[in-house]
């Protein structure tokens, strides 16, 4: 006696699943912001396009590491120690929407970073999600605006500065005409009072 089973309902699970990870991959993907997944132990475990793009690694040079490697210390060497904490205690430090960390770049240099971090749970352990921007362009314009700002205020305070000294120019002009014509009869006393006006 032989039995048969019908496995086709497996193929097209296994189809079904594959094109959801091919369609989280392509949301991943094309995104504007760098997405960073890590497990309990801060490796890392996703690493889209546009942190490629922020950090200057390819995904395969982060892939299985610590997350840390794209911080500068002290944030590196503390790193650890938060996930260790968070996970014996449950406070969280990391956690949240709209902080604002340093990230550090392949070629070392150290930038602004906008950091949303949310937790989720597979298979029963913690992992960790990370979207992040780049906020060097962000902060370039608001110095330039501030910049700008400050530049504004020294013109109206000069301005102002200038307004002033325009009216006592004016008094002082004024009466060096009164006294000019008060010593009209002393032609030595007129001239000294012409020079100073």
């Amino acid at each position: 006696m032989a039995i048969i089973e019908d496995i086709s309902h497996i193929k097209k699970l296994e189809e079904a699943r594959r094109q959801t990870e091919q369609f989280l991959r392509a949301i991943l993907d094309h995104t504007g912001e760098a997405v960073i997944a890590i497990d309990e132990r801060g490796l890392v475990t996703e690493f889209n396009r546009m942190a490629e793009t922020v950090f200057g690694y390819a995904a395969d040079e982060v892939l299985g590491k610590n997350v840390n490697m794209l911080m500068p210390d002290p944030d590196r060497t503390g790193h650890d120690g938060y996930i260790k904490s968070y996970l014996e205690t449950g406070v969280a430090k990391i956690i949240g929407i709209g902080r604002e960390v340093r990230g550090c770049r392949k070629d070392g240099a150290v930038f602004p970073v906008g950091l949303t971090v949310a937790e989720t749970a597979v298979g029963g352990k913690k992992n960790f999600v990370g979207t992040l921007r780049d906020l060097t362009e962000r902060k370039r314009l608001q110095a330039q605006l501030l910049q700008a700002q400050k530049m504004e205020a020294v013109g109206q305070l000069t301005g102002g500065i200038a307004h002033d000294f325009n009216n006592l120019l004016t008094v002082v002009l004024g009466n060096t005409e009164i006294l000019s014509e008060a010593l009209a009869g002393d032609p030595n006393l007129k001239r000294a009072a012409d020079m100073a006006g």
